[in-house]
C-alpha cells in the first residue's frame, strides 16, 4: 500500500480500517493470552518490586496520553512499599488501573496516586476525578469485556477491550493482593490495591 497516490480514496480508507482491526485484534488477542498466562501460573514471582519505580516507570510510559489530556499527577509516598512478586506482571496491573484513570479523568484535572502502609497493609491507591462507576457496572466491573457504556475520549468512542481490569484481577489473585474499587464523594474512583 506504499503507492497510495494510485488509490482513490475509498480503497485507501477501507485498508485503513482493516489496519485498525488487525491492531485492536492483535491487542485483544495479547491480552486474552496474558491472562491465560497468568491464571495457569507460567510467571515467576521472586522479584523485590519496588512501588514507587513502577508508578514512575508507568507515569513515563503514559506521559504523552496525560499530556494529551492536560492531567496533573500528584503522587504521595508516605513509606516505602516493596513487595514479592512479578515486576512485569505489577506494572501491567498498575498501567491498567493508571490508563483507565487517564481515560476517565476530565481534560485539566487531575489524578493522585497514594503509596503507603495504612493500618499495617502496603497498599497503592489511584484516584480519578472521572465520573464514578454506575451501580449496573460495579458487581461486574473486574470481568471480561466489561467497558463503560457512553464514554468518548480523544482516542474515540471508549476506546478498548474491555479486559485491563480483568488483567488486574487475575495479577492480584495470582500474587495473592486485595483489589478494591470504590466512588468517591464528589466525584471520581478510587482503585486499591493491597500487598
Amino acid at each position: 500500500m506504499s503507492n497510495s497516490d494510485q488509490l482513490d480514496e475509498e480503497t485507501v480508507m477501507a485498508a485503513s480500517d482493516i489496519q485498525h482491526t488487525a491492531v485492536r485484534l492483535s491487542r485483544l488477542s495479547n491480552s486474552l493470552l496474558l491472562i491465560s498466562r497468568v491464571e495457569n501460573r507460567q510467571f515467576d514471582l521472586d522479584d523485590d518490586v519496588r512501588i514507587s519505580y513502577v508508578v514512575t516507570d508507568v507515569l513515563d510510559e503514559m506521559k504523552d496520553f496525560i499530556a494529551m489530556k492536560n492531567i496533573h499527577v500528584s503522587t504521595i509516598e508516605t513509606s516505602d512499599v516493596v513487595v514479592r512478586g512479578n515486576k512485569e506482571l505489577i506494572q501491567s496491573a498498575v498501567y491498567n488501573i493508571m490508563q483507565n484513570a487517564v481515560k476517565f479523568t476530565p481534560e485539566n484535572s487531575g489524578i493522585k496516586i497514594e503509596i503507603g502502609a495504612e493500618s499495617g497493609l502496603k497498599e497503592l491507591k489511584i484516584i480519578d476525578e472521572g465520573p464514578g462507576i454506575t451501580e449496573e457496572l460495579k458487581d461486574s466491573l473486574f470481568g471480561r469485556f466489561k467497558k463503560s457504556n457512553g464514554h468518548s475520549n480523544k482516542l474515540g468512542q471508549n476506546s478498548g477491550n474491555g479486559l485491563g481490569l480483568s488483567i488486574v484481577k487475575s495479577i492480584c489473585k495470582l500474587h495473592e493482593f486485595e483489589y478494591a474499587v470504590k466512588n468517591r464523594k464528589g466525584s471520581g474512583t478510587e482503585v486499591t490495591i493491597r500487598f
